[in-house]
């Protein structure tokens, strides 16, 4: 093969070129550390005694409308790419889609889906995956699933990895200068959100709740809720009307970093505490508990941590889990590597910029298992995927 195009670093590679029957291809192979691929543990069991509250938040910090925003810009640290290794490969003619992938840790089947559509279903060891008679110059969605036995011996999906690809033209693309080009990058920003929220407009206090509200024996008390399902982002996140208990935003800057490659925000909606139905007190929650570390960001790559650990100010234990490593590269993939507590309703979004508009997709939608998880007794629910578009 002729090699006409080759960029990246060890996070993403590119390469464009021909075959030596002038056939063009192009294919992209994406690294990352063993580190940032790894679920992290969530915080401790909830360790207070009861006998206080969880933070409040500073009235200083407070919007009128009841919510903390506490926004910044930070730079990135530099990306130590001595660690990364392959990990995801893809390949394309104007007939074909060829997908390589590293083994996936407890996976002991894959399935590969196009369109929504199963092709193939292959089993541990079995690491790539052949498509054929395809429309050239043509958009296909690819899903790599991995399924493995959860610790009580039932079938359970480990990840999903979710790409758009389009095959080849039967011509290489060609900038205005004449060179090559692979792939299309996100030529501005990529952002993610993940938002946690309470479906209901009110909700009953269950026995652990009873208990560590302060609310033995008043029968009468509810939180308030948001009283929304699962729904997309709009043009304003993450300073849209909140509609969440809490929201945790990074937005990456490629081509126009100065002064800062990351934005990033925290958001913590007010609490509202109901007796027989009548509105009696209002408190907003500290955002101290929500946290970013591994910071990082150099040439196709960017990735950060989100920490989470956030209670109901009403209540002296119990609060909203979850940790993750979010990743960024650059031709726009984003990957979610973490973990939650199964309470309340968590949702992820991803915002990608391919033409210069821009468009969120769903990276996850998790339900609420019951507010007793708050006390962290509840099996923690591991949430592994990736969208590239």
């Amino acid at each position: 093969m002729t090699v006409l195009s080759h960029t990246g670093d060890e996070a993403e590679q590119t390469w464009a070129g021909e075959t030596p029957s002038g056939i063009p291809f192009s294919a992209v192979i994406q690294g990352a550390p063993d580190s940032l691929e790894t679920v992290p543990e969530l915080p401790a069991q909830d360790s207070r005694d009861g006998s206080a509250a969880p933070p409040i938040a500073d009235p200083r910090e407070v919007r009128a409308d009841g919510t903390i925003a506490i926004e910044e810009g930070v730079n990135g640290s530099a990306t130590d790419f001595s660690t990364f290794k392959p990990k995801f490969a893809y390949g394309v003619t104007p007939s074909t889609v060829t997908l390589t992938w590293a083994p996936i840790t407890g996976a002991e089947q894959y399935a590969v889906s196009r369109n929504g559509i199963v092709l193939v279903r292959l089993n541990s060891g079995e690491d790539s995956f052949h498509d054929t008679d395809l429309a050239p110059a043509t958009e296909y969605e690819y899903q790599l699933s991995a399924s493995g036995v959860s610790d009580d011996g039932l079938p359970t999906q480990l990840s999903a990895r979710t790409v758009e690809i389009q095959t080849a033209g039967n011509q290489l693309k060609r900038s205005s200068n004449g060179s090559v080009v692979p792939f299309t990058n996100q030529p501005y920003d990529t952002a993610f959100v993940w938002k946690t929220f309470i479906p209901q407009s009110r909700v009953d206090l269950d026995f652990f709740a009873t208990i560590s509200c302060g609310a033995i024996g008043d029968g009468g008390v509810q939180f308030g809720g948001d009283n929304r399902g699962y729904q997309t982002p709009n043009s304003s996140t993450p300073n849209e009307t909140p509609d969440y208990r809490t929201q945790m935003f990074v937005n990456v800057n490629w081509d126009n970093p100065s002064p800062y490659d990351f934005y990033l925000g925290k958001y913590v909606n007010a609490s509202t505490k109901y007796d027989d139905g009548v509105l009696v007190d209002t408190e907003t929650a500290s955002a101290d508990g929500m946290t970013f570390t591994n910071v990082q960001h150099s040439g196709n790559f960017a990735s950060v941590r989100l920490n989470h650990d956030v209670g109901n100010p009403f209540c002296s234990a119990g609060s909203i889990k979850y940790n993750a490593n979010i990743n960024f590269y650059r031709s726009g993939t984003v990957e979610v590597v973490g973990s939650r507590a199964p309470v309340p309703d968590h949702e992820g979004y991803a915002r990608f910029n391919n033409t210069g508009s821009e468009f969120w997709v769903t990276m996850f939608n998790r339900d609420n298992k019951g507010f007793d998880c708050l006390s962290g007794g509840c099996t923690p629910d591991d949430i592994i995927t990736s969208q590239s578009r």
